[in-house]
């Protein structure tokens, strides 16, 4: 088999084999771990990175959230006001509450 063919490696593996008809978990994330590896292998073929074989990239930049971390709630919008300064002046346009 030719490991440029993604997709007849992928149709053999499903269809042809007893554990792809069979499926469960595991199976399909040995199909995927495979199928991640031949999509590395045909991008350091053509020399090119794989989010170009899938299309190129969408957007310039992302919109990162602030490092920030609460140690306690906030309070009431005059709480979050303070924060949200914190993320605009670190460059970070959003707060990420974890």
């Amino acid at each position: 088999m030719d490991p440029l063919d993604n997709e007849v490696v992928w149709d053999t593996l499903y269809k042809n084999t007893f554990w792809g008809q069979n499926g469960g978990p595991v199976v399909f994330a040995g199909i995927s771990a495979i199928d991640f590896a031949l999509w590395d292998i045909r991008g350091k073929f053509f020399n090119v990175p794989v989010y170009k074989l899938l299309g190129g990239k969408k957007q310039d930049n992302l919109r990162k959230p602030a490092p920030v971390r609460l140690e306690r709630p906030l309070g009431g919008s005059q709480g979050y006001g303070g924060i949200r300064g914190k993320c605009q002046k670190s460059g970070g346009g959003r707060i990420r509450r974890h």
